[in-house]
């Protein structure tokens, strides 16, 4: 079985113009899974976390940035929570 590597990482540098369509790197099954955040070229300088719905919308397989990005970088990921929707017994076999 063969195991598909999918980058889920894409870094853009600034200037980018609001409403311009960014393609989101990766599949998605839940809008509120693709997170972005930029950081400002300046050293030392801490990523801003973007809010969904706030900062950016999404639509089809493209992110679209609210406001213009002037400056340093904008990075869009996928971030999937992890949940185990089934509770398996502590003891015993395995079923």
């Amino acid at each position: 079985m063969v195991v598909e590597n999918q980058d889920i990482r894409v870094t853009i540098d600034a200037p980018k113009t609001a409403g311009d369509p960014i393609t989101i790197p990766c599949s998605y099954v839940n809008k509120s899974d693709i997170k972005a955040f930029t950081l400002a070229s300046t050293a030392g300088a801490t990523p801003v976390n973007l809010v969904y719905n706030t900062d950016y919308t999404i639509t089809g397989g493209n992110l679209y940035l609210i406001n213009n990005l002037t400056d340093g970088t904008l990075t869009v990921y996928r971030q999937t929570p992890i949940d185990q929707e089934t509770k398996y017994p502590e003891v015993g076999k395995f079923p």
